[in-house]
């Protein structure tokens, strides 16, 4: 944090279109300065030259994260990132630079697309994409989301309004955090340790755990065997959380009902993945927190903690990187 009458800060915005956050960012802090990193190939060199302490980053190129170049810079002391997750990030040294998310913003879209996954799946609505594609009149038989059982593994701030908006419509919230610790929304939470027991009595399962060495890969062979028959699974957390090959697998023996999959181990996902042709697959471009209102809320997030940082006070959404979240 800065100390008293030391010059103001300088912010260095990773992110290919930049500009849209350093006119914000100038309009609210006048004095500094937000020079822009629009590639990653040329944030080293981005960091030698203006030697920021602190960095604006986001995830904008599908390939690994400039996070070494970012770690290694002497000036670098804060690093904000624009997702909740940070494992592109880890590990770092937390006496030496400070890590903050922007966990909680993705709360609205990430249920919408939750919902909106299990009610095109309840009205059948590719089936009738279908049938009008045909020009075809055939009724299906929809079904109902009340009364029926959502696991939600990872209960932290998106989890929990996936889980207030599921119960509008009447389904019975499962909850599972890293201690089993008791969840307002949800009537009985899991620890980690029981995860099968939880997922097993699961009409939907939902994933939105951090990736960490605990949860890498806890969604494999065995636990897709563990689930109901028919049982429908929604990824929007990190793709080193599920087996791929395990989950292809499933489906094509009809064990599972069907899957929505927006993370995935390698993205973008390479076109010989056998995901594309798994069957009851739906495949979204990690998109489930994207929208009108993403760019807004990032940069609420960390206008308010550099007004903070500013101010010598303690910065909101601060990560432990030896719990990653």
């Amino acid at each position: 944090m800065m100390t008293k009458n030391a010059p103001p800060p300088k912010v260095l915005i990773i992110h290919n279109e930049a500009a849209i956050y350093r006119d914000m960012l100038a309009a609210r802090f006048p004095d500094m300065r937000f020079p822009e990193c629009t590639r990653y190939d040329d944030v080293p060199a981005a960091l030698a030259r203006e030697q920021p302490e602190i960095v604006l980053g986001f995830k904008c190129e599908p390939r690994p994260h400039p996070r070494e170049a970012i770690l290694a810079a002497p000036s670098v002391r804060w690093v904000q990132t624009a997702g909740a997750g940070i494992d592109h990030m880890a590990p770092w040294d937390p006496a030496k630079v400070t890590v903050t998310n922007a966990g909680g913003i993705h709360g609205d879209l990430m249920s919408q697309y939750v919902l909106g996954v299990l009610m095109m799946r309840g009205h059948r609505f590719a089936e009738y994409a279908a049938l009008q594609r045909g020009r075809t009149w055939k009724r299906t038989n929809p079904k109902s989301l009340y009364g029926t059982t959502m696991t939600i593994v990872g209960m932290g701030k998106i989890g929990r309004e996936i889980a207030r908006r599921a119960a509008a419509f009447g389904i019975r919230i499962v909850g599972v955090n890293t201690s089993g610790s008791p969840v307002e929304g949800a009537e009985r939470v899991y620890p980690i340790a029981e995860l099968r027991e939880a997922v097993a009595q699961a009409d939907a399962v939902v994933l939105v755990v951090p990736l960490t060495a605990q949860t890498r890969g806890i969604i494999g062979a065995d636990m897709l065997a563990a689930m109901k028959p028919g049982a429908f699974l929604i990824n929007v957390a990190r793709g080193g959380i599920v087996d791929e090959a395990a989950l292809v697998a499933s489906l094509r023996a009809g064990h599972l009902g069907g899957a929505a999959v927006d993370v995935f181990t390698t993205e973008p996902l390479p076109a010989e993945s056998p995901m594309w042709d798994a069957p009851n697959l739906l495949i979204t471009p990690h998109s489930s927190s994207d929208g009108d209102l993403w760019q807004r809320d990032v940069a609420k997030i960390f206008l308010d903690n550099l007004a903070r940082w500013r101010a010598g006070e303690p910065l909101r959404n601060v990560v432990d990187p030896a719990r990653g979240y």
